[in-house]
């Protein structure tokens, strides 16, 4: 099976989300809600490709293919001392 350029382009996001972190889960593109991710899975990173698709063209101008990606980040902060 052909790798499209969607793939490739949210591959490669994802290739520069794991390496900006040390993520104890992730990142990974399967959506999980914040209850179903224990605190010691945390910080976890998830890639939601929910959003919209666009695309624009001119008669002088390439294609251009817009691809909506979020990025869900959950973490676990500590009481605060004041």
């Amino acid at each position: 099976m052909a790798v499209t350029p969607r793939e490739s382009a949210i591959g490669a996001l994802m290739n520069i989300v794991a390496s900006a972190y040390p993520w104890a889960l992730g990142p990974a593109r399967r959506l999980k809600l914040w209850s179903d991710v224990p605190s010691a899975s945390r910080p976890a990173c998830f890639l939601f490709e929910g959003g919209q698709e666009t695309y624009s063209w001119s008669e002088t101008a390439l294609p251009k293919r817009i691809i909506e990606v979020k990025l869900f980040v959950y973490l676990v902060v500590g009481p605060f001392e004041i």
